[in-house]
């Protein structure tokens, strides 16, 4: 992503690695000056994915969920349900 407005560029690194038998999934941003390539930070990006992930699910339950609905469920595991 880049914003010429605010002089930024921002790129997220997803990595998977099989771990013990399961999958483990980590990310990163790196934060650069768009203007001059500088990088200004370096951000652990697992908790900014899990609450992305829980709003868009969120976002897309007020838009498709029947005008009756009083209640929501998800079923999951790992970071993404604790999140959700």
């Amino acid at each position: 992503a880049a914003d010429s407005r605010m002089d930024l560029a921002a790129v997220k690194w997803v990595a998977v690695a099989p771990v013990d038998g399961s999958t483990a999934i980590h990310s990163s941003i790196m934060l650069n000056r768009r203007s001059t390539g500088e990088l200004l930070a370096t951000m652990d990006a697992d908790p900014i994915t899990a609450a992305r992930t829980a709003a868009m699910s969120a976002i897309a339950a007020q838009h498709l969920a029947r005008p009756d609905s009083r209640s929501i469920a998800f079923i999951g595991c790992g970071t993404q349900a604790r999140s959700h």
